[in-house]
Protein backbone atom coordinates (compact mmCIF):
# COMPACT_ATOMS: atom_id res chain seq x y z
CA UNK A 1 0.00 0.00 0.00
CA UNK A 2 2.84 2.40 0.82
CA UNK A 3 4.51 1.71 -2.50
CA UNK A 4 1.27 2.18 -4.43
CA UNK A 5 0.44 5.42 -2.63
CA UNK A 6 3.88 6.91 -3.21
CA UNK A 7 3.76 5.90 -6.85
CA UNK A 8 0.33 7.43 -7.35
CA UNK A 9 1.25 10.71 -5.66
CA UNK A 10 4.61 11.25 -7.30
CA UNK A 11 4.31 9.80 -10.79
CA UNK A 12 6.46 7.07 -12.27
CA UNK A 13 9.90 8.66 -12.42
CA UNK A 14 9.73 10.55 -9.14
CA UNK A 15 8.13 7.56 -7.43
CA UNK A 16 11.00 5.27 -8.31
CA UNK A 17 13.48 7.73 -6.83
CA UNK A 18 11.43 8.24 -3.66
CA UNK A 19 10.76 4.53 -3.18
CA UNK A 20 14.44 3.77 -3.63
CA UNK A 21 15.29 6.45 -1.04
CA UNK A 22 12.86 4.87 1.43
CA UNK A 23 14.02 1.33 0.64
CA UNK A 24 10.68 0.26 -0.88
CA UNK A 25 11.80 -0.33 -4.46
CA UNK A 26 15.13 -2.05 -3.91
CA UNK A 27 18.07 -2.58 -6.23
CA UNK A 28 16.97 -5.50 -8.34
CA UNK A 29 20.46 -6.43 -9.47
CA UNK A 30 21.81 -6.31 -5.93
CA UNK A 31 18.94 -8.47 -4.69
CA UNK A 32 19.54 -11.05 -7.39
CA UNK A 33 23.24 -11.20 -6.53
CA UNK A 34 22.53 -11.48 -2.80
CA UNK A 35 20.05 -14.30 -3.27
CA UNK A 36 22.01 -16.04 -5.99
CA UNK A 37 19.47 -18.57 -7.33
CA UNK A 38 17.37 -18.16 -10.47
CA UNK A 39 14.91 -20.35 -12.37
CA UNK A 40 12.86 -19.47 -15.44
CA UNK A 41 9.46 -20.86 -16.38
CA UNK A 42 6.91 -20.00 -19.04
CA UNK A 43 5.33 -17.28 -16.89
CA UNK A 44 7.52 -16.99 -13.79
CA UNK A 45 11.06 -15.95 -13.02
CA UNK A 46 12.01 -17.17 -9.54
CA UNK A 47 14.85 -15.50 -7.63
CA UNK A 48 15.70 -17.50 -4.50
CA UNK A 49 18.50 -18.27 -2.03
CA UNK A 50 21.29 -20.14 -3.77
CA UNK A 51 21.52 -22.74 -1.00
CA UNK A 52 17.92 -23.87 -1.58
CA UNK A 53 17.67 -27.58 -2.41
CA UNK A 54 17.01 -28.08 -6.14
CA UNK A 55 13.80 -30.04 -5.51
CA UNK A 56 12.39 -27.26 -3.33
CA UNK A 57 13.30 -24.53 -5.80
CA UNK A 58 11.72 -26.51 -8.64
CA UNK A 59 8.57 -27.01 -6.56
CA UNK A 60 8.33 -23.26 -5.87
CA UNK A 61 8.63 -22.56 -9.60
CA UNK A 62 6.02 -25.21 -10.44
CA UNK A 63 3.62 -23.64 -7.94
CA UNK A 64 4.14 -20.22 -9.49
CA UNK A 65 3.62 -21.58 -13.00
CA UNK A 66 0.35 -23.26 -12.03
CA UNK A 67 -1.13 -20.35 -10.11
CA UNK A 68 -0.10 -17.79 -12.74
CA UNK A 69 -1.76 -19.85 -15.50
CA UNK A 70 -4.81 -20.60 -13.35
CA UNK A 71 -5.33 -16.95 -12.34
CA UNK A 72 -4.90 -15.79 -15.93
CA UNK A 73 -7.53 -18.27 -17.09
CA UNK A 74 -9.88 -17.21 -14.30
CA UNK A 75 -9.56 -13.60 -15.48
CA UNK A 76 -10.17 -14.48 -19.13
CA UNK A 77 -6.59 -13.75 -20.20
CA UNK A 78 -5.04 -15.86 -22.95
CA UNK A 79 -1.86 -16.22 -20.90
CA UNK A 80 -0.24 -14.80 -17.80
CA UNK A 81 2.15 -11.90 -18.17
CA UNK A 82 5.68 -12.62 -17.00
CA UNK A 83 6.03 -12.30 -13.22
CA UNK A 84 9.18 -12.16 -11.11
CA UNK A 85 9.03 -13.67 -7.60
CA UNK A 86 11.75 -12.89 -5.06
CA UNK A 87 12.04 -15.36 -2.18
CA UNK A 88 14.07 -13.69 0.57
CA UNK A 89 15.84 -15.82 3.20
CA UNK A 90 14.14 -14.08 6.12
CA UNK A 91 12.01 -11.11 7.07
CA UNK A 92 15.19 -9.32 8.11
CA UNK A 93 16.80 -9.84 4.70
CA UNK A 94 13.60 -8.74 2.97
CA UNK A 95 13.57 -5.58 5.08
CA UNK A 96 17.16 -4.83 4.05
CA UNK A 97 16.35 -5.37 0.40
CA UNK A 98 12.99 -3.65 0.04
CA UNK A 99 12.14 -1.94 3.33
CA UNK A 100 9.28 -4.25 4.36
CA UNK A 101 10.07 -7.21 6.59
CA UNK A 102 6.99 -9.01 7.87
CA UNK A 103 4.77 -8.06 4.94
CA UNK A 104 4.60 -9.87 1.61
CA UNK A 105 3.73 -7.55 -1.24
CA UNK A 106 3.54 -7.02 -4.99
CA UNK A 107 4.61 -4.13 -7.20
CA UNK A 108 1.94 -4.48 -9.91
CA UNK A 109 3.59 -1.95 -12.24
CA UNK A 110 6.71 -4.15 -12.28
CA UNK A 111 4.85 -7.47 -11.87
CA UNK A 112 7.28 -8.19 -9.08
CA UNK A 113 6.47 -10.13 -5.89
CA UNK A 114 8.46 -10.21 -2.65
CA UNK A 115 7.96 -13.10 -0.20
CA UNK A 116 9.88 -14.66 2.65
CA UNK A 117 11.10 -18.14 1.76
CA UNK A 118 9.14 -21.06 3.19
CA UNK A 119 8.19 -24.65 2.56
CA UNK A 120 5.84 -25.42 -0.32
CA UNK A 121 3.13 -24.51 -0.89
CA UNK A 122 3.91 -20.86 -0.16
CA UNK A 123 0.60 -19.79 1.43
CA UNK A 124 0.47 -16.19 0.16
CA UNK A 125 1.84 -16.78 -3.36
CA UNK A 126 -1.49 -17.07 -5.17
CA UNK A 127 -2.90 -13.94 -3.54
CA UNK A 128 0.12 -11.91 -4.61
CA UNK A 129 0.11 -13.44 -8.09
CA UNK A 130 -3.43 -12.13 -8.59
CA UNK A 131 -2.12 -8.59 -8.06
CA UNK A 132 0.66 -9.16 -10.58
CA UNK A 133 -1.36 -11.01 -13.24
CA UNK A 134 -4.37 -8.67 -12.97
CA UNK A 135 -2.08 -5.74 -13.79
CA UNK A 136 -2.56 -6.84 -17.41
CA UNK A 137 -6.18 -5.69 -17.08
CA UNK A 138 -5.41 -2.15 -15.90
CA UNK A 139 -4.48 0.46 -18.48
CA UNK A 140 -2.75 2.78 -15.99
CA UNK A 141 0.97 2.61 -15.30
CA UNK A 142 0.35 1.56 -11.70
CA UNK A 143 -1.25 -1.69 -12.85
CA UNK A 144 -4.18 -1.34 -10.44
CA UNK A 145 -7.65 0.27 -10.71
CA UNK A 146 -7.27 3.92 -9.72
CA UNK A 147 -9.51 6.89 -10.46
CA UNK A 148 -7.62 9.71 -12.14
CA UNK A 149 -4.46 7.66 -11.59
CA UNK A 150 -4.48 8.60 -7.91
CA UNK A 151 -7.45 7.20 -5.94
CA UNK A 152 -6.61 3.49 -5.74
CA UNK A 153 -9.63 1.20 -5.35
CA UNK A 154 -8.09 -1.06 -2.72
CA UNK A 155 -11.39 -2.93 -2.38
CA UNK A 156 -11.08 -4.02 -6.01
CA UNK A 157 -7.35 -4.75 -5.70
CA UNK A 158 -7.61 -6.87 -2.55
CA UNK A 159 -11.10 -8.17 -3.21
CA UNK A 160 -10.07 -9.72 -6.52
CA UNK A 161 -7.06 -11.39 -4.90
CA UNK A 162 -9.27 -12.88 -2.17
CA UNK A 163 -11.92 -13.90 -4.72
CA UNK A 164 -9.40 -16.04 -6.61
CA UNK A 165 -7.80 -17.68 -3.57
CA UNK A 166 -8.37 -21.41 -3.08
CA UNK A 167 -10.04 -22.66 0.13
CA UNK A 168 -7.50 -23.64 2.79
CA UNK A 169 -9.89 -25.30 5.21
CA UNK A 170 -13.39 -26.68 5.46
CA UNK A 171 -15.24 -23.47 4.56
CA UNK A 172 -15.41 -21.24 1.50
CA UNK A 173 -15.07 -17.47 1.40
CA UNK A 174 -18.83 -17.20 0.86
CA UNK A 175 -19.49 -19.19 4.03
CA UNK A 176 -17.10 -17.00 6.01
CA UNK A 177 -18.88 -13.91 4.72
CA UNK A 178 -22.32 -15.28 5.59
CA UNK A 179 -20.96 -15.89 9.10
CA UNK A 180 -19.80 -12.27 9.26
CA UNK A 181 -23.26 -11.11 8.24
CA UNK A 182 -24.86 -13.31 10.89
CA UNK A 183 -22.63 -11.60 13.48
CA UNK A 184 -23.78 -8.19 12.26
CA UNK A 185 -20.30 -7.09 11.15
CA UNK A 186 -20.62 -7.27 7.36
CA UNK A 187 -19.33 -3.94 6.00
CA UNK A 188 -21.06 -1.91 3.31
CA UNK A 189 -19.53 -3.74 0.37
CA UNK A 190 -20.39 -1.00 -2.15
CA UNK A 191 -18.33 1.42 -0.05
CA UNK A 192 -15.57 -1.12 0.63
CA UNK A 193 -15.08 -1.72 -3.10
CA UNK A 194 -14.56 2.01 -3.70
CA UNK A 195 -11.37 4.01 -3.14
CA UNK A 196 -12.35 5.49 0.23
CA UNK A 197 -14.26 2.87 2.19
CA UNK A 198 -11.98 -0.17 2.29
CA UNK A 199 -10.09 0.80 5.44
CA UNK A 200 -13.24 1.75 7.36
CA UNK A 201 -13.79 -1.86 8.43
CA UNK A 202 -11.45 -4.27 10.18
CA UNK A 203 -9.18 -5.91 7.56
CA UNK A 204 -10.65 -9.41 7.87
CA UNK A 205 -14.18 -8.07 7.33
CA UNK A 206 -13.25 -5.81 4.42
CA UNK A 207 -11.08 -8.37 2.61
CA UNK A 208 -13.63 -11.15 3.10
CA UNK A 209 -16.68 -9.16 1.99
CA UNK A 210 -14.97 -7.69 -1.07
CA UNK A 211 -13.60 -11.12 -2.01
CA UNK A 212 -16.94 -12.89 -1.68
CA UNK A 213 -18.73 -10.18 -3.65
CA UNK A 214 -16.26 -10.27 -6.55
CA UNK A 215 -16.17 -14.09 -6.52
CA UNK A 216 -19.97 -14.11 -6.73
CA UNK A 217 -19.96 -11.62 -9.61
CA UNK A 218 -17.43 -13.74 -11.50
CA UNK A 219 -19.35 -16.98 -10.84
CA UNK A 220 -22.72 -15.43 -11.79
CA UNK A 221 -21.77 -12.96 -14.54
CA UNK A 222 -18.45 -14.24 -15.89
CA UNK A 223 -14.79 -13.28 -15.95
CA UNK A 224 -15.19 -10.69 -18.72
CA UNK A 225 -17.54 -8.53 -16.65
CA UNK A 226 -15.27 -8.65 -13.59
CA UNK A 227 -12.26 -7.85 -15.78
CA UNK A 228 -14.14 -4.84 -17.18
CA UNK A 229 -14.93 -3.68 -13.64
CA UNK A 230 -11.28 -4.03 -12.62
CA UNK A 231 -10.22 -2.14 -15.73
CA UNK A 232 -12.62 0.78 -15.41
CA UNK A 233 -14.15 0.69 -11.92
CA UNK A 234 -17.63 1.29 -13.37
CA UNK A 235 -20.33 -1.22 -12.38
CA UNK A 236 -22.85 0.18 -14.87
CA UNK A 237 -20.43 -0.18 -17.76
CA UNK A 238 -19.22 -3.64 -16.69
CA UNK A 239 -22.56 -5.26 -15.70
CA UNK A 240 -25.20 -3.08 -17.31
CA UNK A 241 -26.55 -1.99 -13.92
CA UNK A 242 -25.39 -0.07 -10.86
CA UNK A 243 -23.80 -1.60 -7.82
CA UNK A 244 -26.95 -1.56 -5.62
CA UNK A 245 -28.91 -4.31 -7.41
CA UNK A 246 -25.75 -6.41 -7.70
CA UNK A 247 -25.18 -6.17 -3.95
CA UNK A 248 -28.81 -7.19 -3.34
CA UNK A 249 -28.32 -10.22 -5.61
CA UNK A 250 -25.19 -11.18 -3.70
CA UNK A 251 -26.88 -10.82 -0.31
CA UNK A 252 -29.68 -13.12 -1.48
CA UNK A 253 -27.01 -15.63 -2.52
CA UNK A 254 -25.42 -15.46 0.93
CA UNK A 255 -28.76 -16.60 2.36
CA UNK A 256 -28.12 -19.99 0.73
CA UNK A 257 -24.73 -20.52 2.42
CA UNK A 258 -24.47 -22.91 5.38
CA UNK A 259 -22.68 -21.81 8.57
CA UNK A 260 -21.64 -24.87 10.64
CA UNK A 261 -21.00 -24.58 14.37
CA UNK A 262 -17.24 -24.60 14.00
CA UNK A 263 -17.39 -21.75 11.50
CA UNK A 264 -19.57 -19.70 13.83
CA UNK A 265 -16.91 -20.08 16.53
CA UNK A 266 -14.08 -19.25 14.13
CA UNK A 267 -15.95 -16.25 12.73
CA UNK A 268 -16.32 -14.73 16.19
CA UNK A 269 -12.56 -14.98 16.62
CA UNK A 270 -11.81 -13.56 13.18
CA UNK A 271 -14.36 -10.79 12.85
CA UNK A 272 -15.12 -9.44 16.31
CA UNK A 273 -12.03 -7.28 16.30
CA UNK A 274 -11.84 -3.50 15.90
CA UNK A 275 -11.07 -1.77 12.64
CA UNK A 276 -7.49 -0.71 11.91
CA UNK A 277 -8.06 2.86 13.05
CA UNK A 278 -10.31 1.95 16.02
CA UNK A 279 -7.62 0.25 18.11
CA UNK A 280 -6.71 2.33 21.19
CA UNK A 281 -3.27 3.89 20.81
CA UNK A 282 -2.95 2.21 17.40
CA UNK A 283 0.50 3.60 16.65
CA UNK A 284 1.85 2.65 20.07
CA UNK A 285 0.39 -0.84 19.75
CA UNK A 286 1.86 -1.35 16.28
CA UNK A 287 5.28 -0.16 17.43
CA UNK A 288 5.16 -2.36 20.55
CA UNK A 289 4.19 -5.46 18.56
CA UNK A 290 6.83 -4.89 15.91
CA UNK A 291 9.43 -4.24 18.59
CA UNK A 292 8.39 -7.33 20.53
CA UNK A 293 8.93 -9.64 17.60
CA UNK A 294 12.20 -7.95 16.71
CA UNK A 295 13.38 -8.62 20.28
CA UNK A 296 12.20 -12.23 20.06
CA UNK A 297 14.14 -12.78 16.83
CA UNK A 298 17.28 -11.52 18.58
CA UNK A 299 16.74 -13.96 21.45
CA UNK A 300 15.69 -11.32 23.99
CA UNK A 301 12.63 -13.24 25.12
CA UNK A 302 11.97 -11.58 28.46
CA UNK A 303 11.95 -8.10 26.91
CA UNK A 304 9.73 -9.35 24.07
CA UNK A 305 7.27 -10.79 26.58
CA UNK A 306 7.18 -7.52 28.51
CA UNK A 307 6.30 -5.66 25.31
CA UNK A 308 3.58 -8.19 24.46
CA UNK A 309 2.10 -7.87 27.95
CA UNK A 310 2.00 -4.11 27.42
CA UNK A 311 0.07 -4.67 24.17
CA UNK A 312 -2.40 -6.87 26.05
CA UNK A 313 -2.82 -4.21 28.74
CA UNK A 314 -3.40 -1.39 26.22
CA UNK A 315 -5.78 -3.28 23.94
CA UNK A 316 -7.47 -5.74 26.30
CA UNK A 317 -6.67 -8.52 23.82
CA UNK A 318 -5.78 -12.03 24.91
CA UNK A 319 -3.73 -12.87 21.82
CA UNK A 320 -0.51 -11.20 23.00
CA UNK A 321 -0.68 -13.24 26.22
CA UNK A 322 -0.91 -16.41 24.19
CA UNK A 323 2.12 -15.21 22.20
CA UNK A 324 3.99 -14.88 25.52
CA UNK A 325 3.14 -18.52 26.18
CA UNK A 326 4.32 -19.53 22.71
CA UNK A 327 7.66 -17.80 23.21
CA UNK A 328 8.15 -19.47 26.59
CA UNK A 329 7.18 -22.89 25.22
CA UNK A 330 9.59 -22.56 22.28
CA UNK A 331 12.36 -21.74 24.77
CA UNK A 332 11.52 -24.82 26.87
CA UNK A 333 10.22 -22.81 29.85
CA UNK A 334 7.09 -24.89 30.35
CA UNK A 335 6.15 -23.32 33.69
CA UNK A 336 6.15 -19.78 32.26
CA UNK A 337 4.25 -21.01 29.19
CA UNK A 338 1.61 -22.64 31.39
CA UNK A 339 1.11 -19.40 33.35
CA UNK A 340 0.81 -17.27 30.21
CA UNK A 341 -1.61 -19.64 28.48
CA UNK A 342 -3.88 -19.69 31.52
CA UNK A 343 -3.80 -15.89 31.66
CA UNK A 344 -4.73 -15.79 27.98
CA UNK A 345 -7.61 -18.22 28.51
CA UNK A 346 -9.03 -16.11 31.36
CA UNK A 347 -8.63 -12.89 29.35
CA UNK A 348 -10.46 -14.24 26.29
CA UNK A 349 -14.21 -13.56 25.96
CA UNK A 350 -16.28 -16.60 26.87
CA UNK A 351 -17.90 -16.44 23.43
CA UNK A 352 -14.53 -16.82 21.69
CA UNK A 353 -14.57 -20.60 21.69
CA UNK A 354 -12.01 -20.87 18.91
CA UNK A 355 -9.34 -18.95 20.82
CA UNK A 356 -10.06 -20.78 24.06
CA UNK A 357 -9.88 -24.09 22.20
CA UNK A 358 -6.48 -23.18 20.76
CA UNK A 359 -5.17 -22.25 24.20
CA UNK A 360 -6.59 -25.48 25.63
CA UNK A 361 -4.73 -27.42 22.92
CA UNK A 362 -1.51 -25.51 23.72
CA UNK A 363 -1.87 -26.42 27.41
CA UNK A 364 -2.40 -30.05 26.40
CA UNK A 365 0.82 -29.90 24.38
CA UNK A 366 2.63 -28.81 27.54
CA UNK A 367 1.14 -31.80 29.36
CA UNK A 368 2.51 -34.14 26.69
CA UNK A 369 5.95 -32.55 27.00
CA UNK A 370 5.79 -33.05 30.80
CA UNK A 371 4.97 -36.74 30.37
CA UNK A 372 1.29 -36.46 31.33
CA UNK A 373 -0.49 -38.26 28.44
CA UNK A 374 -3.91 -38.49 30.13
CA UNK A 375 -4.04 -34.73 30.70
CA UNK A 376 -2.84 -34.14 27.14
CA UNK A 377 -5.54 -36.34 25.63
CA UNK A 378 -8.26 -34.69 27.74
CA UNK A 379 -7.18 -31.24 26.54
CA UNK A 380 -7.04 -32.23 22.88
CA UNK A 381 -10.46 -33.87 23.06
CA UNK A 382 -11.87 -30.73 24.67
CA UNK A 383 -10.41 -28.59 21.88
CA UNK A 384 -11.64 -30.98 19.16
CA UNK A 385 -15.18 -30.86 20.58
CA UNK A 386 -15.38 -27.21 19.49
CA UNK A 387 -15.24 -28.25 15.78
CA UNK A 388 -12.12 -26.29 14.74
CA UNK A 389 -11.22 -25.81 11.10
CA UNK A 390 -9.73 -28.80 9.35
CA UNK A 391 -6.00 -28.07 9.72
CA UNK A 392 -6.37 -27.72 13.50
CA UNK A 393 -8.74 -30.70 13.69
CA UNK A 394 -6.27 -32.89 11.78
CA UNK A 395 -3.39 -31.91 14.06
CA UNK A 396 -5.43 -32.71 17.16
CA UNK A 397 -6.45 -36.06 15.70
CA UNK A 398 -2.85 -36.85 14.75
CA UNK A 399 -1.71 -36.22 18.34
CA UNK A 400 -4.50 -38.39 19.75
CA UNK A 401 -3.66 -41.16 17.26
CA UNK A 402 0.03 -41.01 18.11
CA UNK A 403 -0.69 -41.11 21.83
CA UNK A 404 -2.49 -44.45 21.42
CA UNK A 405 0.75 -46.17 20.29
CA UNK A 406 3.66 -45.87 22.78
CA UNK A 407 6.38 -46.29 20.14
CA UNK A 408 4.73 -43.88 17.72
CA UNK A 409 4.12 -41.38 20.53
CA UNK A 410 7.84 -41.34 21.35
CA UNK A 411 9.02 -40.87 17.77
CA UNK A 412 6.24 -38.61 16.45
CA UNK A 413 6.02 -36.23 19.41
CA UNK A 414 8.91 -33.96 18.30
CA UNK A 415 7.40 -33.58 14.81
CA UNK A 416 3.83 -33.04 16.04
CA UNK A 417 4.96 -30.42 18.56
CA UNK A 418 7.43 -28.74 16.21
CA UNK A 419 10.41 -29.53 18.43
CA UNK A 420 12.82 -30.68 15.71
CA UNK A 421 13.94 -29.72 12.24
CA UNK A 422 12.51 -31.41 9.16
CA UNK A 423 15.43 -33.77 8.64
CA UNK A 424 15.51 -35.04 12.21
CA UNK A 425 11.73 -35.39 12.28
CA UNK A 426 11.80 -37.54 9.15
CA UNK A 427 14.54 -39.75 10.56
CA UNK A 428 12.57 -40.37 13.76
CA UNK A 429 9.30 -41.05 11.95
CA UNK A 430 10.92 -43.50 9.55
CA UNK A 431 11.62 -45.81 12.52
CA UNK A 432 7.91 -46.58 12.99
CA UNK A 433 5.73 -48.70 10.69
CA UNK A 434 2.36 -47.00 11.14
CA UNK A 435 -0.01 -45.24 8.68
CA UNK A 436 0.25 -42.00 10.69
CA UNK A 437 4.04 -42.16 10.45
CA UNK A 438 3.75 -42.57 6.66
CA UNK A 439 1.30 -39.65 6.49
CA UNK A 440 3.55 -37.35 8.52
CA UNK A 441 6.65 -38.35 6.54
CA UNK A 442 4.76 -37.61 3.31
CA UNK A 443 3.75 -34.15 4.49
CA UNK A 444 7.36 -33.39 5.34
CA UNK A 445 8.47 -34.65 1.92
CA UNK A 446 5.88 -32.50 0.13
CA UNK A 447 7.01 -29.44 2.09
CA UNK A 448 10.51 -30.06 0.71
CA UNK A 449 9.26 -30.43 -2.87
CA UNK A 450 9.84 -34.22 -2.92
CA UNK A 451 6.54 -35.38 -4.43
CA UNK A 452 7.97 -38.63 -5.81
CA UNK A 453 9.06 -39.62 -2.31
CA UNK A 454 5.65 -38.69 -0.89
CA UNK A 455 3.58 -40.86 -3.27
CA UNK A 456 4.36 -44.33 -1.82
CA UNK A 457 4.14 -42.97 1.72
CA UNK A 458 0.69 -41.53 1.05
CA UNK A 459 -0.40 -44.78 -0.58
CA UNK A 460 0.52 -46.56 2.67
CA UNK A 461 -1.35 -43.94 4.69
CA UNK A 462 -4.50 -44.27 2.55
CA UNK A 463 -4.37 -48.07 2.81
CA UNK A 464 -3.98 -47.88 6.60
CA UNK A 465 -6.73 -47.35 9.13
CA UNK A 466 -6.40 -43.66 9.84
CA UNK A 467 -9.21 -41.64 11.42
CA UNK A 468 -11.52 -40.06 8.83
CA UNK A 469 -10.09 -36.54 9.04
CA UNK A 470 -6.57 -37.81 8.33
CA UNK A 471 -7.61 -40.46 5.81
CA UNK A 472 -9.51 -37.94 3.67
CA UNK A 473 -6.58 -35.56 3.70
CA UNK A 474 -4.20 -38.37 2.76
CA UNK A 475 -6.42 -39.21 -0.24
CA UNK A 476 -6.36 -35.60 -1.44
CA UNK A 477 -2.61 -35.34 -0.95
CA UNK A 478 -2.02 -38.60 -2.82
CA UNK A 479 -3.93 -37.36 -5.88
CA UNK A 480 -2.09 -34.04 -5.81
CA UNK A 481 1.30 -35.70 -5.25
CA UNK A 482 0.77 -38.03 -8.23
CA UNK A 483 0.39 -34.97 -10.47
CA UNK A 484 3.40 -33.19 -9.00
CA UNK A 485 5.48 -36.35 -9.46
CA UNK A 486 4.66 -36.56 -13.16
CA UNK A 487 1.98 -39.25 -12.77
CA UNK A 488 -0.89 -37.17 -14.13
CA UNK A 489 -3.08 -40.12 -15.09
CA UNK A 490 -3.14 -41.56 -11.58
CA UNK A 491 -3.61 -38.10 -10.08
CA UNK A 492 -6.50 -37.15 -12.36
CA UNK A 493 -8.29 -40.43 -11.64
CA UNK A 494 -7.95 -39.97 -7.87
CA UNK A 495 -8.98 -36.30 -7.89
CA UNK A 496 -11.90 -36.90 -10.28
CA UNK A 497 -13.17 -39.56 -7.90
CA UNK A 498 -12.88 -37.15 -4.98
CA UNK A 499 -14.60 -34.37 -6.92
CA UNK A 500 -17.55 -36.68 -7.51
CA UNK A 501 -17.84 -37.95 -3.95
CA UNK A 502 -17.22 -34.99 -1.63
CA UNK A 503 -20.15 -32.85 -0.54
CA UNK A 504 -18.52 -29.74 0.97
CA UNK A 505 -18.06 -26.82 -1.43
CA UNK A 506 -14.50 -26.24 -0.22
CA UNK A 507 -13.61 -29.88 -0.95
CA UNK A 508 -15.07 -29.68 -4.45
CA UNK A 509 -13.09 -26.52 -5.11
CA UNK A 510 -9.92 -28.25 -3.94
CA UNK A 511 -10.51 -31.31 -6.12
CA UNK A 512 -11.26 -29.17 -9.17
CA UNK A 513 -8.13 -27.09 -8.58
CA UNK A 514 -6.14 -30.30 -8.28
CA UNK A 515 -7.45 -31.48 -11.64
CA UNK A 516 -6.47 -28.17 -13.22
CA UNK A 517 -3.02 -28.55 -11.65
CA UNK A 518 -2.68 -32.01 -13.21
CA UNK A 519 -3.46 -30.58 -16.64
CA UNK A 520 -0.90 -27.80 -16.16
CA UNK A 521 1.76 -30.27 -15.02
CA UNK A 522 1.00 -32.56 -17.97
CA UNK A 523 1.42 -29.61 -20.35
CA UNK A 524 4.63 -28.45 -18.65
CA UNK A 525 6.10 -31.91 -19.09
CA UNK A 526 5.13 -31.95 -22.76
CA UNK A 527 2.86 -34.95 -22.33
CA UNK A 528 -0.36 -33.41 -23.50
CA UNK A 529 -2.18 -30.39 -24.85
CA UNK A 530 -2.14 -26.98 -23.18
CA UNK A 531 -4.56 -26.78 -20.26
CA UNK A 532 -8.05 -25.51 -20.94
CA UNK A 533 -9.11 -22.22 -19.40
CA UNK A 534 -10.70 -22.73 -16.03
CA UNK A 535 -10.71 -21.24 -12.62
Amino acid sequence: AAALLAAALLGAGAARAELARRGLDGDRGAMERALGGRLEGAACTLIFPSETAPALAAAHLADCEFHAADVAAALGLAASPRVTVFLHRSDEEKRRHVGAGGTSFTKPWLREIHLTDSAVPQPILRHELVHAVASALSPGWLGVPARHGLLISMGLVEGLAVALELPRGAWTGHQWTRAARDLGVLPDVASAIGPAGFYGAAPARAYGAAGSFLAFLRERHGAAAVAALYRGGDFQAAFGRPVGPLVAEWLAFLDTQEVPRGLRNAARARYLRPALFAVPCAREVAALEEGAWALARRGRREEACQALRRVAAVTGRAGPLRAVGDLAASAGDLEAADIAYREAYRAAPEADGTFRGQVTAALADLSWRRGEPAAAAAGWLQAAALDPDRPEARLLQAKLTALADPVLALEARPALLGLTGQGEALDRLARVDHPLSAYLQARQALARGEASRAVPLLARAVAGRLPAALGEEAAFLLGEAHCLAGQAGEGEAALASLAGSVTAAADRARAEAGLRRCRVERARAGRGPAPAAGG
